[in-house]
């Protein structure tokens, strides 16, 4: 009886840290007034709104701030709303204080007068799910992109025309002709469709989808799975 009961403990173990995902953070700090040595990161509940050791990096100095929260960090879970804001070295300085933001399409206020960003991690998520990139202390969206070692493994993703109106063609830079599972997923998180290709190529049909801004996340065979954006006129 002992040993069923550690076979099922341990199995549950396993299931639970496969399910969980990784979360890249990100935030254009190019309207805030920063000095050498300022420490970027963010505070949430998933923490305890207690921010961290860690500090968001710029990668490639265009502004964007960074930071991959890994499995072995958080148990973030598939299907999870996350609130959160970023700050300044520590709570010293921090998003949508007095002269904030009011909230938004992506932020709420907590009941206590505290406005806070809202995410929900996608239901079907797997690997590393990347939060849009916003303006800090705003619901206004970067044009800048993020560079981490953790986005876009896939290289050469395109898509054909981008914005799109009644379709897109997605093109994958891929020799090998993998078969790729490909899910679109709305700012709110919601799943809006799926598809699997086993070529280069797979047509997206948009007619149906709502103007805005979607994530295009694609897996293929070897395990490899990046994220692009795709704009609906």
């Amino acid at each position: 009886m002992k040993k069923f009961y550690f076979l099922a403990l341990f199995a549950f173990a396993a299931f639970t840290a496969s399910a969980q995902v990784s979360v890249t953070f990100s935030v254009d700090m190019n309207d805030a007034a920063l000095s050498d040595g300022d420490i970027i990161t963010l505070g949430g509940d998933f923490q305890s709104w207690a921010p961290g050791a860690e500090a968001f990096t710029d990668e490639d100095g265009n502004g964007v701030y960074a930071f991959t929260y890994n499995t072995t960090d958080f148990a973030l879970m598939p299907g999870t709303e996350l609130r959160f804001k970023y700050v300044i070295n520590g709570w010293g300085t921090n998003e949508f204080g007095e002269e904030g933001a009011e909230p938004g399409d992506c932020n709420e206020d907590d009941g206590s007068g505290n406005i806070n960003r809202v995410f929900a991690i996608p239901a079907d998520a797997t690997g590393t799910v990347e939060v849009p990139t916003y303006i800090y202390d705003s619901c206004v969206l970067s044009e800048l992109s993020v560079n981490t070692s953790n986005i876009s493994t896939i290289q050469g993703v395109k898509f054909t025309p981008n914005p799109a109106t009644e379709r897109t063609l997605i093109s994958f830079e891929n020799n090998a002709n993998e078969a790729h599972n490909i899910t679109v997923t709305s700012m709110t998180g919601q799943v809006v469709s799926t598809l699997t290709t086993t070529g280069n190529t797979a047509e997206l049909s948009v007619a149906d989808f709502a103007a805005g801004m979607y994530f295009v996340t694609f897996r293929n065979e070897a395990g490899e799975q990046g994220t692009e954006k795709l704009i609906v006129r």
